[in-house]
């Protein structure tokens, strides 16, 4: 929570944060749950028993029900697909507030190397705002793909699958949503590790100084505008591979 200090009835410094920054546990919270839940439904699905039909090999009878149904998977990927546009949606809001020099709390505009520029050359300089850009047009793309898939079951089979899950549908959305969600985090994992070398802060966390020593194995402080476009795309992959070694760090 932040505080403030009360100066003649007057505060001092902003009075309170914006929700993406002072919400983000109540934000975060259902998204964890989301996943938390899901999984439950994953492993349980994979390790049920399903039946196209059931034989049984002693008898020979047959028993048709409707084990195979995707239901659980189905709701479960639109329910992650919602979380994932949270999430995405939730970093583009923080970065907003990062970039916009009203909000930002003195940092150049657009996170630029200002600092050490010419005043009469930072002009010339857009910093990260091609970054902002681009998580602020993906972010747009996922939120448009979060809507249900389970919501368009369509009969087939002269009727006989009537109500059908559509749980592959659902997935292959999720995987699209996921591998767009990771670029958006690239980006915004870049723009902060700018923002803190703006403040020069240093960090103590094992995980945390982890991943600021891995973005900037690949992409270095910005003084001077330049192309990123590789350099995000191996950060990206460095990220992708080593996402579960920073579950690992305690």
């Amino acid at each position: 929570a932040s505080q403030i200090k009360i100066i003649q009835s007057r505060t001092e410094g902003v009075i309170q944060d914006r929700y993406s920054l002072r919400c983000s546990p109540q934000i975060l919270g259902p998204i964890i749950d989301t996943i938390s839940i899901f999984s439950d439904w994953l492993e349980q699905e994979i390790n049920s028993t399903s039946d196209n039909p059931l034989v049984d090999p002693e008898t020979g009878e047959i028993a048709m029900g409707g084990n195979f149904y995707g239901g659980y998977l189905s709701q479960g990927m639109d329910y992650l697909k919602i979380s994932i546009a949270n999430m995405a949606d939730h970093i583009d809001r923080q970065l907003t507030t990062l970039f916009d020099d009203h909000t930002n709390k003195n940092l150049p505009p657009n996170l630029a190397g200002w600092p050490g520029l010419a005043e009469h050359e930072r002009h010339l300089h857009h910093g990260l705002k091609g970054l902002h850009q681009s998580t602020n047009a993906i972010t747009s793309e996922i939120m448009a793909m979060a809507t249900p898939n389970s919501i368009f079951s369509r009969s087939s089979e002269s009727h006989n699958q009537d109500k059908v899950s559509l749980g592959m549908s659902a997935a292959i959305t999720c995987e699209a949503m996921i591998e767009k969600l990771l670029t958006v985090q690239t980006l915004n994992l870049t723009c902060l590790a700018q923002a803190l070398d703006l403040r020069k802060i240093k960090l103590n966390g094992p995980r945390s100084s982890a991943i600021y020593d891995l973005i900037r194995k690949h992409i270095p402080y910005l003084q001077h505008d330049q192309e990123l476009g590789s350099s995000l795309l191996n950060l990206k992959e460095s990220l992708r591979a080593q996402s579960r070694s920073f579950e690992d760090l305690n």
